[in-house]
């Protein structure tokens, strides 16, 4: 055919057992829904054949049974759901045609809140697509429960990812609910901006056979875990993630950011394993006593520390069991940091490289001592000791 496809409906879309499809001529397609779409059985795709969409939904996305496809065939696509997206059952589709694969981007954005209770959510079910299409929300809440599943063909073995912008403006919550609920072939980033706060269950990471950064917090992103844990999905050998420079990753689990035990922030389990740039932030804000954990990998230890504890003045702390290093900088926000023995290294000799606010060191214990490893010639340094929170003896 020739010319666009312009479809305008003012109203509600509701799809119960028909089969219904938009562009069934090769051209591009332009769609407005002024109300929600509702499929509760049967099918309907957005553009069936090849070409360009451009879709607005101004109302809420509810899929309980059936399915609903953006896109069928080539073709790129820009799709808008401008309220929140709700899933119960049913199979959401990207890119939908498991017999013919496209190299053309296919972008949804959800402005509202995502919610996943069961169904399946797949990028594209066609493993040779050679586009990565994308799922950006920017709502208040990222919820997923159930069984259900986010997913893209060529699970564990394609090198093209469905890829999650979280990327609301402030905080978003994170819940995920259920031990089925799975996360697989999917890279999630953490855009500049926005605070994921982990509110239930653990944040999920897809596994690979060959690729392990599979989670990204970008320039001024944070990822809040609170006392949870980054997991695998544990379907195949490799997982991880990469704190970017000026990334914030914030933990109040009491055994700290990483450990052999798999009890810390960090699983390190089913091949976990994480970057953290030297100007990257790792958090301490616990309300009870935390472990400072320690790393040697250079890739692997803390850029920027920030003990910002929340436990009880004088008798909650964050403590070392072990030598800790930091690169860049020692930020001493709140709370007691109490050596327990063991020698805290800071890398950098920059005079800023160690930072008192309202926290101190405590290092009563003989073995404890605080190094600056390469000492600048003329420069002060303060090293903010103290017997408790009212009482400091700066060296």
């Amino acid at each position: 055919s020739v010319g666009a496809e312009v479809n305008t409906i003012s109203g509600d879309l509701n799809i119960n057992g028909i089969t219904s499809n938009f562009n069934y001529g090769s051209h591009a397609t332009n769609t407005f829904i002024g109300g929600k779409i509702n499929i509760s059985a049967g099918a309907v795709c957005l553009s069936k054949m090849p070409g360009d969409l451009t879709a607005n939904i101004n109302g809420d996305v509810i899929i309980s049974g059936g399915t609903l496809a953006l896109k069928c065939a080539t073709g790129k696509a820009d799709v808008t759901f401008k309220k929140n997206f709700i899933q119960s059952g049913g199979n959401f589709y990207l890119h939908n045609n498991s017999s013919a694969s496209t190299p053309d981007v296919i972008g949804l954005i959800i402005e509202g809140i995502f919610t996943q209770l069961n169904g399946i959510f797949n990028f594209d079910d066609n493993a040779t697509s050679t586009a990565a299409h994308t799922l950006t929300v920017k709502g208040s809440q990222f919820n997923v429960a159930g069984s259900g599943k986010i997913t893209k063909g060529g699970n564990g073995s394609s090198t093209v990812f469905g890829i999650i912008h979280y990327a609301a403006q402030g905080v978003m919550s994170y819940a995920r609910t259920g031990a089925s609920q799975i996360m697989e072939q999917v890279k999630q980033i953490i855009f500049s901006g926005c605070t994921l706060d982990v509110t239930a269950g653990n944040f999920q990471l897809s596994s690979h056979t060959s690729s392990n950064e599979l989670l990204s917090i970008k320039n001024n992103a944070t990822l809040n875990m609170r006392s949870a844990q980054i997991v695998s999905n544990a379907q195949f050998s490799q997982t991880g993630f990469k704190a970017e420079a000026g990334g914030k990753i914030i933990t109040a689990n009491a055994n700290g950011f990483y450990n052999s035990q798999n009890t810390a922030t960090v699983s390190s389990s089913n091949g976990m394993t994480f970057n953290l740039d030297e100007l990257s932030w790792v958090e301490y804000n616990g309300a009870a006593n935390q472990v400072l954990t320690s790393a040697n990998a250079t890739n692997q230890k803390y850029g920027v520390l920030r003990i910002n504890f929340q436990g009880v003045v004088d008798v909650n702390f964050v403590q070392l069991n072990a030598d800790v290093f930091v690169r860049k900088q020692l930020i001493l926000e709140k709370g007691e940091l109490n050596l327990n023995n063991n020698t805290l290294t800071v890398e950098s000799n920059a005079a800023t490289a160690i930072v008192k606010n309202n926290g101190y060191i405590k290092a009563e214990k003989s073995a404890s001592s605080v190094k600056i490893k390469t000492v600048a010639t003329g420069t002060t340094y303060v090293i903010p000791f103290g017997y408790n929170s009212s009482k400091s003896i700066p060296v």
